[in-house]
């Protein structure tokens, strides 16, 4: 049984976010990956994204777990992990922009699958089209080109975060999985070509489903007929309420 759900978190307020308060609940491994960072204002994102995942995972068990609870791990690839001796085959796949945090979830007791989150600011006057033409396989390309900019941008953004999705819950690297075409038939889905069989790759064995969330488009990727996560919406006040002691 696989179950998923999806946490929206709001960074506004970020700048005030104290690191001092949240004393105790990251380790000493987080703790050295969030010092390694050079600017400030990079330390202090690493510092949250790390607590709001552990708070995330702690709301997901329903309390069965504290959030200062959880062992901290990566697997081979990278991928940022928590484990606990109460909870089997526990998840996350985290993706963040300037003002937002999508955690995502997933419990798969036989440990046979993933979860893979990404979320993309809408950006009208941002470089997408230079990516679409450097990086995009030949017949996307020509797809989103072809439209009008509105819409080539609107199914940009779709095609990207779903292949970040993509690439994070299958564990394959990015650059792979930009070689997978998927041409879209809507607005609400794609129809999914493999990759070569050399590769050891097939787009089809995935569902990936989107979310608008304000200027954002959230792709969710997981295996093949999971069912569509469960979404929650909160604030860096939220964190601050789940980590702060009793009164």
């Amino acid at each position: 049984m696989t179950t998923e759900a999806l946490w929206l978190i709001s960074m506004d307020g970020l700048g005030a976010w104290g690191r001092e308060g949240a004393r105790g609940v990251i380790g000493p491994r987080e703790k050295a990956e969030v010092e390694a960072f050079v600017r400030p204002e990079d330390r202090r994102l690493a510092h949250a994204t790390r607590v709001a995942a552990r708070c995330v995972a702690s709301a997901f068990v329903e309390g069965r777990v504290s959030p200062r609870e959880w062992v901290f791990d990566r697997c081979a690839e990278g991928r940022p992990s928590l484990r606990h001796r109460r909870v089997t085959g526990l998840e996350l796949s985290l993706s963040h922009t300037d003002t937002l945090l999508a955690v995502g979830v997933h419990i798969d007791r036989r440990r046979r699958s993933r979860i893979g989150v990404d979320a993309e600011c809408v950006d009208q006057d941002g470089p997408w089209l230079a990516t679409v033409r450097r990086f995009l396989p030949d017949r996307e390309r020509e797809f989103i080109l072809a439209m009008p900019k509105g819409s080539a941008l609107h199914h940009f953004q779709l095609l990207w975060t779903a292949k970040e999705a993509l690439a994070k819950a299958s564990g394959k690297a990015f650059v792979e999985v930009l070689g997978a075409e998927l041409f879209a038939i809507g607005l609400d889905g794609y129809r999914s070509r493999s990759m070569p069989t050399s590769r050891g790759f097939d787009v089809q064995n995935w569902t990936v489903r989107w979310l608008s969330h304000g200027d954002h488009v959230v792709a969710v990727c997981g295996p093949r007929g999971c069912r569509p996560p469960r979404v929650h919406g909160w604030t860096m006040g939220w964190l601050v309420s789940v980590i702060s002691p009793p009164a």
